[in-house]
């Protein structure tokens, strides 16, 4: 790897420093239905077709916005510095500078966390464009990707992303893996709305005689005695047995 791209990455990984503390302060937790998020990433580029270019270093970041909390899309962008290298043709420009721009519109579907409530894994897809500039050659294709990836949730509005991700090209025919590291920065978003709370309880009534505790002025009523407004037991006939309990009412 050259110098030129250890500083890249040397600034990568102080912006993630950087941002790191502000995390802390963000307000709403990911996967939030409207919500935005950043993510600053570094790592490196493995080109599987191109023997005759340095793997290298790689920086970018990503910018998307949740549709709920298991969808996303998101705008992302990279940038690669290698070097030709090995036997002719490629001998010819030995140690020249190859410059990778990586833009594509990517969806991702995030699954249910695993293994604890903070891991968080996904996968994407998409398409884009990559332009590659050098001496020899200067070129814009089309570019399809997929990948997968974990996100590990550290606060209400931050997560460390990993990801893992095959780039196809047309035209010049590369094939590149890319893995990277980042700090995912999560901004507004719809928190979803409380449950409903519980209904009250009933008013208790001790006795069962079907006047409440707080209206009961006879709150020892035998069970099966009707009772008046009062909750106090009736008795017709006035032979000390209550309505309801009388055999022979009309004593």
């Amino acid at each position: 790897m050259k110098g030129k791209t250890l500083a890249l990455v040397g600034v990568f990984m102080a912006l993630v420093l950087g941002t790191g503390g502000l995390a802390a302060h963000a307000q709403n937790a990911p996967y939030l239905k409207g919500a935005w998020y950043l993510t600053p990433m570094g790592g490196g580029i493995f080109y599987l077709d191109e023997p005759n270019v340095d793997d290298g270093g790689i920086v970018g970041g990503r910018l998307g916005y949740f549709f709920n909390k298991n969808i996303s899309l998101e705008a992302d962008f990279d940038y690669a510095d290698s070097e030709f290298k090995g036997p002719p043709p490629a001998g010819a420009y030995d140690g020249e500078d190859v410059d990778h721009y990586f833009y594509l519109l990517n969806g991702l579907y995030h699954f249910k966390p695993l293994l604890s409530q903070n891991l968080h894994p996904f996968v994407l897809g998409g398409i884009g464009g990559t332009t590659v500039n050098s001496s020899p050659l200067s070129e814009t294709v089309f570019t399809g990707n997929y990948g997968a990836g974990l996100q590990y949730v550290l606060s209400d509005g931050s997560a460390i992303r990993l990801e893992v991700r095959h780039l196809l090209t047309t035209d010049i025919s590369e094939s590149n893996l890319i893995t990277s590291l980042g700090l995912a920065l999560h901004f507004g978003g719809q928190e979803p709305a409380p449950p409903p709370p519980p209904p009250p309880p009933p008013p208790k009534d001790s006795d069962g005689d079907g006047v409440v505790d707080s209206q009961d002025q006879c709150p020892d009523t035998p069970k099966g005695c009707i009772v008046d407004a009062r909750g106090c037991p009736l008795d017709s006939d006035g032979d000390g047995v209550c309505d309801g309990l009388d055999q022979c009412p009309d004593t």
